[in-house]
């Protein structure tokens, strides 16, 4: 994401004109049929739509992912890595088909993941490249993001310029020593109010990842910047998981924080993400609070748990095992745990730490009983402490959570990305 940028500024060359725009709301708006549509054509796809098919075996692939997500056609899951090549070879079937139908009007373009940078030979140009992409788009039952689309001098810089500015201000942040805490509040404040203007998060999330490349978690500053992190989270819900993982450096370090000010934060929180089932909300703050040994209420473990997300529920379950919860909720698994639907994470994790001794079904039952038998678990909160105990190792992640593996060297800060993929 580092060298976007960089390398779209390359591709698009001379280009009088640049037509940026990009997917609306791109992973919850894929249609699962469209995969086969993508490999085999729309019509061939359309009159033969049996998983099983001789002729269309890509049909199979719209099958498997319509089961990771109770047989949902519209939307895949954000993150796992399958579903973004599978998103990507759907939208690089549709850049072939703008390629051929306009591709004389282009200059050069970039596209990365939903957001593209087409070079246009004029304004027309662009104008009527911008009415086959939409065309295309809407074909796959995708559509533009209006409000995100422009079209712009080739002079005009690709990045906005405030991005620019703030990682200018985040460099001067950076290394032992530097910034006062006036000098902090005053970046977080002006990150702050750049996100209240261009309505993205955008701006708070690289504040933050500014915050873990100074070790703001080591430094007396902490506590002058801890309450903007706690009112932070109630407006800026997609930067939870920054704030939280910051918060739990500072406990693995074996530094204070504000424990009863985190605790009703996020019990705050919960009640309102829970009430709008807002999942990935809801993971991150009982991950906080597990992390920090912060209570956790029996009150709150039952609403957690009639919640259906299976990853909530084996947060939960990872909470008792691991002592963090004290009364084991209640929670029934059945007989006969499944290996094979959405709850798969949840039943293994179940099995491997003690808490349900039902036996597996399903396809994948016996590798399943073989995993729970060695007591692997995917979800390890002491694991994580002492991953992040060394004072050398990030609290937000290089690989998952916006930057380039090669910046886990790279204290300047150069590593943020442009923009973020709200």
């Amino acid at each position: 994401m580092s060298e976007l940028t960089t390398e779209a500024s390359k591709k698009i060359g001379h280009s009088p004109y640049i037509l940026k725009t990009d997917i609306a709301q791109f992973f919850p708006s894929i249609y699962t049929h469209s995969i086969s549509w993508s490999a085999h054509g729309i019509e061939a796809a359309k009159k033969d739509i049996s998983p099983s098919s001789k002729d269309l075996p890509f049909n199979k692939l719209d099958f498997l992912i319509r089961n990771c997500q109770l047989a949902e056609t519209r939307g895949v899951l954000v993150g796992p890595d399958a579903f973004r090549i599978v998103s990507e070879f759907i939208v690089s079937g549709i850049d072939q088909d703008l390629a051929a139908a306009v591709g004389n009007e282009i200059v050069g373009a970039a596209r990365h993941v939903d957001d593209y940078y087409l070079g246009l030979r004029s304004e027309t140009a662009a104008w009527v490249v911008l009415s086959k992409l939409r065309e295309l788009l809407q074909r796959y039952s995708l559509n533009i993001n209006d409000s995100k689309t422009k079209i712009l001098s080739g002079l005009e810089p690709l990045n906005d310029l405030w991005a620019q500015e703030l990682r200018q201000d985040a460099r001067k942040l950076n290394g032992y020593g530097a910034g006062t805490v006036d000098d902090v509040v005053f970046f977080i404040g002006k990150a702050l109010s750049l996100s209240n203007s261009f309505g993205t998060d955008s701006p708070v999330k690289i504040a933050l990842r500014t915050l873990d490349q100074i070790r703001l978690y080591r430094k007396f500053e902490w506590v002058a910047v801890e309450p903007y992190l706690q009112r932070i989270i109630f407006h800026h819900p997609h930067c939870i998981d920054y704030a939280a993982l910051l918060v739990v450096k500072r406990v693995a370090l074996g530094e204070t924080i504000d424990r009863k000010g985190w605790t009703v934060a996020a019990h705050d929180l919960l009640k309102r993400h829970l009430a709008f089932n807002h999942h990935h909300e809801v993971m991150w703050l009982l991950w906080l609070l597990l992390c920090c040994d912060l209570d956790v209420p029996e009150e709150l473990v039952n609403s957690l748990i009639e919640n259906k997300n299976a990853h909530i529920r084996a947060l939960v379950i990872t909470g008792f095992s691991e002592g963090k919860i004290a009364k084991k909720p209640k929670l029934s698994l059945g007989g006969r745990l499944s290996s094979t639907d959405q709850n798969w994470l949840l039943n293994l994790h179940a099995r491997s730490v003690g808490f349900s001794k039902a036996a597996f079904g399903g396809l994948m039952s016996s590798e399943f009983e073989h995993l729970a038998k060695k007591n692997v678990v995917l979800i390890d909160i002491e694991e994580h402490l002492d991953s992040v105990r060394d004072n050398n190792v990030h609290a937000i992640s290089r690989t998952r959570y916006g930057y380039d593996s090669h910046d886990d060297d790279d204290d300047d800060g150069i590593g943020f990305w442009p923009d973020d993929p709200d």
